[in-house]
């Protein structure tokens, strides 16, 4: 994790560029170990966040695979900056476009930090298929 100066662009996506705001910088790691894109969000805006390559869909691949592998739940957390000060069996959807329900595979349960975060949840599985997920709020 590293602090640089960015733009960002109203597509989601961000360059590094001299004279930008600084931001946090993160790499999105899948299961294996591959770096497959990077994300970066300001400090006092931490809800909002780019991708450098906009093909990540989510943070805590390897906790999601073991969940969903080992039938456990999966805790949800609302912003990279949240995941990143508590990743142990959590997960941060980056793209809320992506298809939630293999995203979330055979996960039996997604417990969510906040009540916000599990109606926005719900809500966007609705529109994709109804869902069979239990979802909780444990903060």
């Amino acid at each position: 994790m590293n602090a640089v100066q960015i733009q960002t662009y109203s597509d989601g996506s961000f360059q590094r560029a001299d004279g930008g705001q600084k931001a946090t910088l993160y790499p999105v790691r899948m299961d294996g170990g591959d770096i497959i894109d990077t994300v970066a969000w300001f400090a006092d805006r931490p809800g909002s966040w780019w991708l450098a390559a906009r093909i990540a869909t989510h943070l805590g691949d390897r906790a999601l695979c073991h969940a969903a592998f080992l039938g456990k739940p999966i805790r949800l957390l609302p912003s990279p900056a949240a995941w990143l000060s508590s990743p142990e069996g959590a997960v941060c959807v980056l793209d809320w476009s992506t298809d939630l329900r293999v995203l979330f595979r055979d996960v039996p349960e997604i417990r969510c930090s906040t009540a916000a975060l599990a109606r926005h949840l719900s809500r966007r599985l609705d529109e994709q298929v109804r869902h069979t997920y239990k979802i909780r709020v444990i903060p």
